[in-house]
């Protein structure tokens, strides 16, 4: 299903199942929780215009979460990104600015891609964790990371 059009404000909870797009700028609230099931997708924005805004929420499951848009986690908020496969910059080559006392957590078993776009930090923090978790004799749990590569600018700043 797409969704085209005006502005949407998103505060509840969003199950994907198939593929989705949401063009037009979109912002999440703390109380947005985003399911994105298994072989799903989900994408945010269709252009750099697009912009999405982070005002907190949660993003899960075992399918695809592209950021086509420009995005922006405000001040004091903190989105939980916790998909099998996170597109951070999209096909569109967006950029993310975390502002002041906002927190971006980004979890789960791979960023898809490289990020050639532009990760702006203005006292804020992001957590990128991706890997996944090897059971060895169904005893010993281990964590192993997945590589994740910048390709574009990352600027880190304090207030």
């Amino acid at each position: 299903a797409e969704v085209d059009g005006g502005a949407m404000i998103l505060r509840g909870t969003i199950n994907v199942n198939g593929f989705g797009e949401l063009d037009g700028p979109t912002t999440f609230h703390a109380t947005s929780n985003v399911a994105i099931g298994s072989g799903d997708r989900l994408d945010i924005g269709n252009a750099t215009g697009d912009t999405i805004t982070y005002n907190g929420g949660s993003f899960t499951g075992t399918g695809t979460l592209v950021q086509d848009g420009d995005a922006t986690v405000t001040a004091g908020s903190t989105v939980d990104i916790d998909v099998s496969s996170f597109d951070f910059d999209g096909d569109t080559i967006s950029d993310t600015t975390i502002l002041a006392g906002a927190t971006m957590n980004i979890t789960g078993s791979a960023i898809t891609d490289a990020h050639d776009g532009v990760i702006t930090i203005n006292s804020g923090t992001l957590n990128v964790a991706t890997g996944n978790e090897v059971i060895f004799g169904g005893e010993f749990p281990l964590f192993i990371p997945a590589p994740w590569t910048m390709d574009g600018s990352l600027i880190s700043t304090t207030a």
